[in-house]
């Protein structure tokens, strides 16, 4: 029988490497974004590079009530193998400056809708599934420029932690995938970096299919809850329980000044 995914945020970056490297594995997916004109582009590729398997997709923005209604009931009418709750969005500053309703926006993309979303997709799951929630290298390393999505990357870490542990005996495998910098629309998107810092941080990114490629062969090997991308993203983490949290919270601090 064909396995089926569900992935938020499926239409760039990591979901879209995701949505590949599925398909591409003879999965049939289901592609949930806010940019329709992206998804049917998706899908038109994939009935042509994987025609045997099904693909549809659905539009919905997780900021909205109906985004997240819409996705909890597709999960539950439907079975799927696995879900991954890749969507989420940050901003970059300073606190007071930022648009609180944008701030707010960003908990309900980053936490809520994965709270719900893992619950109604739970409700059916049964053993030999599997969720994927993507977390960030953030979960160890304290980033002030991004006070409510490191909160918010940090949530999800533990979330996932908690559900893999009451998940396990049930057959059922949770993972939080903790990149680092990777090589998406992400930064751009979140900030105002000149050409200069976009060039430093591209230097130390990872690509999202190298990221991906770690994470299925986590999920294959049901390796977790955490999975760290990358030897020196693992080295850091490692290093960071070296000095205490506050010198990091520091010297992370004035790192993120460049940014600003």
């Amino acid at each position: 029988m064909t396995k089926r995914v569900f992935i938020t945020g499926a239409s760039e970056g990591i979901g879209r490497a995701f949505s590949h490297k599925l398909a591409a594995k003879g999965y049939s997916t289901t592609l949930v974004a806010r940019n329709e004109s992206r998804l049917q582009e998706l899908i038109s590729e994939f009935a042509i590079k994987y025609p045997n398997s099904t693909h549809d997709y659905l539009v919905a923005d997780l900021a909205r009530e109906e985004g997240i209604t819409n996705c909890e009931e597709r999960l539950g009418n439907e079975h799927y193998d696995l879900l991954i709750n890749n969507a989420g969005f940050s901003t970059f500053g300073l606190y007071e400056q930022a648009d609180i309703r944008n701030e707010i926006n960003i908990l309900t993309v980053n936490c809520q809708a994965v709270m719900r979303l893992c619950h109604a997709y739970l409700q059916s799951a049964k053993a030999g599934d599997g969720i994927i929630n993507l977390s960030s290298l953030t979960y160890y390393l304290p980033t002030p420029i991004q006070p409510t999505y490191v909160a918010s990357k940090n949530f999800i870490a533990s979330f996932s932690e908690s559900l893999w542990f009451q998940q396990r005996e049930k057959g059922i495998y949770v993972q939080a995938l903790c990149p680092g910098v990777t090589k998406t629309e992400f930064i751009s998107r979140s900030s105002t970096l000149d050409g200069g810092k976009k060039k430093f941080l591209d230097s130390i990114s990872q690509s999202a299919d190298q990221v991906v490629d770690i994470s299925l062969n986590a999920l294959e090997k049901r390796k977790g809850p955490i999975v760290i991308p990358g030897i020196s993203n693992i080295l850091l983490a490692a290093l960071i329980n070296l000095a205490p949290r506050k010198v990091w919270v520091y010297l992370m601090g004035k790192v993120g000044q460049f940014a600003l």
